[in-house]
């Protein structure tokens, strides 16, 4: 049995090591190598995997899970169908994974250092093959970039036609970068290892930009500067603010150079939902549109849709507008017409030409805009601008959120649901609800919300204050390593980004293995104590 175990945790070992690599290779890769870390750690560990100096962590990590399965099975139970529900059930296959990585962590069987040095060298990997593709047009393996326009190219690496790569590097290299100074702590010289550190950041930095992916950029722009604040030793405090803050100069000047990345980075933010308008939208009530409801007909497909197009085409000047037909739209009093995301004002129609014209009302630009472009009635029906096409889904998800506040409407349930409410204007149906928070919200209703974030705080106020204590903490952590988990941590459940789904296999296990490890790195403190 002796010999069995001691090859159980060998195995269990490597396949934690080998974790980061399984994200190469898809969901099935991914959902392998979870299931294969958590059956081996059921059989190494038996009993003992549920063993918790800290009852606290593991009441609110249960609650969560309970609750994500109540949620969805009181949809089931109320009438509410909702092909999903079963996930509820194999969504538990992560409780285990991150009571295994937990338990590994608390009996130091899980080397850190490794798994970090791991995180680095394939997040290091997978920059550098970004760079090969957007300088030969092919990655390592023969893949070409993913290219929409002429100027919109995603440089993908080796996940092909999925556009991950960014959030990939992005989530790897946050936590594997700082393997650097365990790596080369043997080298006792505070000039190289900085200049090491803006040299992986600047491959980092790069090959974000070429991925594509406007949010993990971001994001690890604001890693840096998490880094900056949080950092603990003043040398390195000095250091590190001193070189995010030129990386991130050198980052600028790239941006600004590049007509390309300076009209994508002000698409961006331009898509940068805002609060007041998501308020203003959820608060408007459509009366007339109750006669689609539940019906799965999009707004743009219904009566009170007033669709045209522009019989020529017009600069930003122009005030002499004619349409191809005007039969439908109102002829008297203001009324607003739109064309693409400029709201025009006019008081009269004839003959299909609008009178008393006035140019971007309403917070609008006025454009240019070619002969044929669709002109919508936007009295009351606006339609805000899609940019990212972020804001219709925030506002669709919130709109079911508030219809089922506390529990939620179930797991996955914005794709099941999401036809509910696009007969009115500015809602859209997804996948999800690209967003953490607002899935969360949607699934496990605001209970499921704070049960989830009070485990997050409570792991990072634990791990940030053994994080300070440094060198008396009498472990054999590096505190290089808690600095990781909490900033990864942070990056990853930052309220404000938009993300792919929290219940997808990409996030979820790369959630519940920080989480894990989060668990582990308190459990230490309690085991040292007792």
């Amino acid at each position: 049995m002796t010999i069995l175990n001691n090859i159980s945790l060998k195995v269990l070992k490597f396949l934690v090591l080998l974790f980061p690599v399984s994200f190469l290779f898809g969901s099935p890769m991914i959902n392998t190598c979870t299931i294969l870390i958590s059956l081996t750690g059921l059989f190494y560990y038996n009993k003992n995997i549920f063993s918790w100096l800290d009852k606290i962590p593991l009441y609110i990590t249960t609650l969560f899970f309970l609750c994500i399965i109540f949620s969805s099975y009181y949809q089931f139970v109320s009438g509410e169908e909702n092909k999903d529900t079963i996930k509820s059930l194999l969504f538990l296959r992560y409780f285990v994974f991150l009571i295994v990585i937990k338990t590994m962590v608390m009996k130091t069987d899980l080397n850190l250092k490794h798994f970090f040095i791991s995180s680095l060298f394939i997040s290091v990997l997978i920059s550098l093959d970004i760079i090969i593709q957007f300088i030969f047009g092919k990655n390592i393996l023969g893949y070409e970039p993913i290219e929409f326009t002429r100027q919109v190219k995603y440089y993908t690496s080796v996940f092909g036609k999925e556009l991950v790569a960014g959030g990939f590097v992005q989530m790897f290299s946050i936590i594997g970068i700082f393997s650097i100074f365990f790596i080369f702590k043997r080298i006792n010289n505070k000039l190289f290892l900085y200049s090491l550190f803006f040299i992986f950041v600047s491959l980092f930095l790069i090959s974000l930009t070429l991925a594509g992916n406007r949010m993990p950029l971001v994001m690890f722009i604001i890693f840096l500067i998490l880094v900056s604040l949080i950092i603990k030793i003043k040398n390195k405090k000095f250091y590190l603010i001193g070189t995010s803050s030129v990386i991130i100069l050198i980052f600028s000047i790239i941006v600004y150079d590049s007509d390309v990345l300076i009209k994508r980075s002000m698409n961006f933010y331009a898509g940068i939902p805002k609060p007041p308008t998501i308020i203003n939208e959820l608060k408007k009530e459509y009366p007339e549109l109750k006669k689609y409801e539940n019906s799965g007909i999009p707004f743009h497909n219904s009566e009170e849709f007033l669709l045209t197009k522009l019989k020529s085409s017009i600069d930003n000047k122009t005030k002499d507008i004619e349409l191809t037909d005007a039969s439908k739209f109102p002829t008297n009093g203001i009324n607003y017409v739109q064309i693409g995301y400029e709201e025009i004002l006019y008081t009269g129609i004839i003959k299909n030409n609008l009178q008393g014209v006035k140019r971007g009302m309403r917070d609008t630009v006025p454009s240019v805009h070619e002969k044929g472009s669709t002109v919508t009635g936007s009295n009351f029906y606006k339609r805000h601008g899609y940019f990212s096409g972020h804001l219709p889904i925030f506002i669709t998800s919130l709109d079911l959120f508030l219809d089922k506040p506390i529990l939620g409407n179930g797991i996955k349930s914005y794709r099941n649901n999401c036809y509910k409410k696009v007969h009115l204007p500015n809602r859209i149906c997804q996948n999800h609800p690209h967003n953490f928070v607002l899935e969360i919200l949607n699934d496990t209703g605001f209970l499921g919300f704070l049960i989830i974030y009070s485990l997050v705080l409570y792991l990072l106020h634990s791990n940030f204050k053994d994080y300070q204590l440094g060198e008396t903490r009498k472990t054999e952590i590096s505190n290089w390593i808690y600095l990781g988990i909490i900033l990864g941590i942070i990056i990853q459940f930052f309220p404000f980004k938009s993300s792919g789904s929290f219940f997808s296999t990409f996030n979820a296990t790369y959630t519940f293995m920080l989480i894990g490890i989060s668990l582990g790195l308190n459990e230490l403190k309690y085991k040292k104590n007792s």
